[in-house]
C-alpha cells in the first residue's frame, strides 16, 4: 500500500463517520451506497469495468462492509480501505454470500436489522430498486443521494491533492496543444500532442496513481487523459471529438483538457487565435478575458454562486452578448468531470473552503467560433488558488 493510499484511508474513514453521523441524525439504520462514485469515495475502490455492481453497506455504529462479485475479490482486498469485503455470485471457487447481489443486500440488512434503510435513488436502477422493496421487509426507504452530494462537494486534502496533480498532467497537455496549433494542422493533430504529452508527465511524475475514471457496465475508462480541439464555426458543436478538419488563418481553435488520476479530475480549455482575426474576434476575446478577470474578482468564501455569474455576464451584457449568454460560467469538478455546484445564474450554492470548480465563461457567435478558457480553482479559507497555470491571457499562434 503506498502513502497515498495510506493517507486516502485516514480521510475516508473521516467521511464515514460523518455519513454515520448524518445517518443517526435521520433515524436510517442502514444505507446502501451504490454509485460508483460514491463506492470509490468512501472505499478507494474503483473496479474500472462496471460489469458487476459494487456496494457499500454502512450500518451506523455497528460496520462498513465493501460489497463485490467473486471476480472482483482481489481487486477489492487490495486496493479497499474498507476491511470488511464480502462477496457475491461465483467465481474461482470462492465462499460468497449469495448468488445475486440483491440477494447478498437482504442477508446484510436482515443481520443489521435494518428496517429504515438509505439508498442512492439517483444512481438505483426502477428494477433494481422494486426488487429490493419487494424482498426487503423495510419500513422506510430513504434517498440518501442529497447528503452524498453535499459532502463530496467539500474537498479534504487527500483529494485536493490529487486535483492538483491532475491539473498539472492537464497543464502539460494543453502546453503541447497550444504549441501544435498553426495553419495546416489538424484537429486530430493537436489533441493527439496534448495526450502524448499528458502520458509522458505521468510516467515522469505520478506512475504511482492510476488514471482511470468511472464508466458505464461493459466499459472502462483506464486511460483518463482526454483532449479534444474544434477549430472554427466547428466550436459551435460545444463538444465532438476531433476530426481531421485542418486549422486555417483566421480561426479560433478551443482545446478541452481533462486528466484524471485516481478518479479525480482536473480541466484545462484555452482558445487560442490563429494568423489575422477580425475585429469582431478581437473584441469577442477581449470580453470574455474581462468577464474572468471580474468573475475571479468576485470570488470569496460565502458568496453565492450566482454573483458569480453575474459578475461575469454583466461584462458580456455591457458589451453587447446579452443574447448570446452561457446558461453557466462553471462548475463544480472532482470525481465527476461536472459536479455541483454549477455557476449559474439561478443557485444559491455558497462557495466554501474546499470545493473545488471550474470557471469558464464563454461566448460563441456563429461562423466565427468563440472563446473559452477555463480554470480549475480550489476555493481557500481566504479566498481562492488556481490548480491549473497555463497562461490566462490572450493566446495567439503564428
Amino acid at each position: 500500500m503506498t502513502s497515498s493510499s495510506m493517507n486516502g484511508k485516514v480521510y475516508a474513514q473521516q467521511r464515514l463517520q460523518r455519513f454515520e453521523a448524518m445517518l443517526q441524525e435521520q433515524g436510517i439504520d442502514a444505507a446502501i451506497v451504490s454509485n460508483p462514485l460514491s463506492v470509490h469515495y468512501f472505499s478507494g475502490f474503483n473496479p474500472i469495468i462496471q460489469s458487476t455492481p459494487v456496494f457499500v453497506v454502512v450500518v451506523p455504529g455497528k460496520g462498513r462492509i465493501l460489497l463485490v462479485h467473486s471476480l472482483r475479490a482481489h481487486h477489492a482486498r487490495s486496493a479497499s480501505w474498507i476491511d470488511d469485503v464480502e462477496l457475491y455470485g461465483s467465481w474461482g471457487g470462492r465462499k460468497t454470500l449469495a448468488a445475486s447481489p440483491l440477494e447478498a443486500l437482504r442477508l446484510l440488512l436482515a443481520d443489521a436489522g435494518a428496517k429504515r434503510i438509505g439508498i442512492e435513488e439517483q444512481a438505483l436502477t426502477v428494477a433494481a430498486h422494486r426488487a429490493l422493496t419487494d424482498m426487503v421487509a423495510a419500513e422506510a426507504w430513504v434517498d440518501v443521494s442529497p447528503a452524498i452530494g453535499r459532502m463530496r462537494q467539500v474537498k479534504d486534502p487527500y483529494e485536493v491533492d490529487l486535483i492538483r496533480k491532475a491539473a498539472r498532467v492537464a497543464d502539460a497537455g494543453m502546453e503541447a496543444a497550444v504549441a501544435a496549433i498553426r495553419p495546416g494542422v489538424t484537429e486530430g493533430q493537436v489533441a493527439t500532442a496534448s495526450v502524448r504529452a499528458m502520458h509522458d508527465l505521468w510516467l515522469r511524475e505520478f506512475p504511482h496513481l492510476e488514471p482511470v475514471d468511472f464508466a458505464g457496465p461493459e466499459t472502462g475508462i483506464f486511460n483518463a487523459f482526454f483532449a479534444y480541439c474544434l477549430t472554427g464555426e466547428r466550436m459551435n458543436m460545444m463538444c465532438d471529438a476531433p476530426s481531421n478538419t485542418r486549422i486555417a488563418d483566421g480561426d479560433f481553435v478551443l482545446v478541452v483538457v481533462w486528466a484524471a488520476l485516481e478518479g479525480y479530475h482536473a480541466e484545462n480549455e484555452r482558445t487560442v487565435a490563429v494568423g489575422r482575426i477580425s475585429p469582431r474576434q478581437e473584441a469577442l476575446y477581449e470580453t470574455t478575458l474581462l468577464a474572468r478577470e471580474k468573475a475571479f474578482a468576485a470570488l470569496r468564501p460565502g458568496v453565492p454562486a450566482s454573483e458569480v455569474y453575474k459578475a461575469a455576464t454583466d461584462v458580456m451584457v455591457e458589451a453587447g452578448y446579452g443574447h448570446v449568454l452561457p446558461g453557466r460560467i462553471g462548475h463544480g469538478i472532482g470525481l465527476g468531470a461536472h459536479e455541483e455546484p454549477s455557476i449559474a445564474p439561478t443557485s444559491n450554492a455558497l462557495l466554501v473552503p474546499g470545493m473545488t470548480f471550474t470557471i469558464e465563461p464563454a461566448l460563441r457567435i456563429g461562423a466565427e467560433g468563440g472563446v473559452q478558457h477555463s480554470d480549475t480553482v480550489v476555493m481557500t479559507d481566504s479566498g481562492w488558488e488556481f490548480l491549473t497555470k497555463t497562461d490566462r491571457g490572450k493566446l495567439v499562434a503564428p
